[in-house]
C-alpha cells in the first residue's frame, strides 16, 4: 500500500472522509491500478454522499476482482450503509463462500438480515460469528440487533471498553446513545449524538442506526 493510501486510511478512520478522499485520489494518480485505495476511495464517496461515483467504483470492483472476499467486504459494507441491504446480503453471502472463516462476514449477514426482518437468520449468524471468534468492538456495527436480542449489558461493557481506548469513536458514542435512547433518558441520548457529529460530521445516523 502506498503512503497516501496509508494516510488516505488514516484519515477515514479518524472521521475525515474529505481528507482521506484527497490522499486516496493522489494514491490512484500514481498507481491507477490500486485496488486498496479504490477501495478507500469508495468508502470516502460514500460518507462524503457522493453516491453515484461510489457506485461506479464498486462496479469497477467487482469487475476485477470478482472472487475477491476482501472486495465483496467492501461491497457488502457499502451497500449496507445506502440502506440497500438485499444487495448487501448477496455480497455477505458470497464473501462467506469465498472465506467460511471470517467471522465479520457473518457479522454482516446478521445485520443485514436483521434489517430484513430475518430474525431468526440474524441471531443465527451473530452466534456463528461469536463461535468462530468475532472481535467484540465489532459487535457496535449491530446495535439494534443487540438490542432487540435484550443484551444491552454487553453492548454496554463493548462501548465502554472502546471508549476507554479511543474517547471519541463514533460507533461506542452512538452506542451509548441508544442505551440512553431505550431507557428512554433522550435529553442523554441527544447530548452524545451533538458530540458524534461534532467529531464526526460525516456520520451517517441513519444508515449506521
Amino acid at each position: 500500500m502506498s503512503g497516501h493510501a496509508q494516510l488516505g486510511w488514516s484519515w477515514l478512520q479518524d472521521g475525515r472522509p474529505d481528507l482521506a478522499k484527497r490522499f486516496f485520489e493522489m494514491a490512484l494518480d500514481a498507481d491507477p491500478e490500486s485496488t486498496h485505495a479504490k477501495c478507500g476511495l469508495l468508502h470516502a464517496c460514500q460518507a462524503l454522499g457522493e453516491g453515484r461515483r461510489a457506485e461506479a467504483l464498486a462496479k469497477a470492483l467487482l469487475s476485477e476482482h470478482p472472487d475477491d472476499p476482501g472486495i465483496h467486504m467492501v461491497l457488502a459494507s457499502h451497500y449496507f450503509n445506502e440502506e440497500c441491504h438485499r444487495k448487501a446480503l448477496l455480497h455477505a453471502e458470497r464473501w462467506i463462500e469465498l472465506a467460511p472463516g471470517d467471522a465479520r462476514a457473518l457479522l454482516v449477514k446478521a445485520v443485514a438480515s436483521h434489517e430484513l426482518v430475518e430474525r431468526e437468520e440474524a441471531g443465527a449468524c451473530l452466534e456463528r460469528a461469536r463461535a468462530l471468534g468475532l472481535e467484540p468492538s465489532k459487535e457496535l456495527w449491530a446495535c439494534s440487533l443487540l438490542l432487540e436480542r435484550g443484551e444491552h449489558q454487553r453492548l454496554a461493557a463493548i462501548a465502554d471498553e472502546v471508549l476507554a481506548v479511543r474517547p471519541r469513536d463514533a460507533r461506542a458514542l452512538g452506542a451509548r446513545a441508544l442505551l440512553f435512547e431505550s431507557r428512554g433518558e433522550f435529553a442523554k441520548a441527544i447530548d452524545l449524538w451533538r458530540i458524534v457529529l461534532a467529531e464526526h460530521p460525516c456520520f451517517d445516523y441513519a444508515a449506521w442506526r
